[in-house]
């Protein structure tokens, strides 16, 4: 939810959503956004110091 706060101001499209099976069992919250937004969402989460595990393509 910090990340959701964080970027609030900036005209990124995200969408919180569950993990999905294919990447995780356990239960947890993902961020899905456009990969063209990929180098503007880094730098929120290195300037607010966001932990995260992964970032996960769709082919």
């Amino acid at each position: 939810m910090k990340f959701e706060t964080a970027i609030k101001k900036l005209n990124i499209k995200i969408k919180i959503i569950p993990v999905p099976r294919s990447i995780s069992s356990s239960c947890g919250l993902c961020v899905r956004f456009d990969i063209a937004d990929n180098n503007e969402l880094q730098n929120i989460i290195n300037m607010h110091k966001l932990e995260y595990s992964r970032i996960y393509t769709e082919i």
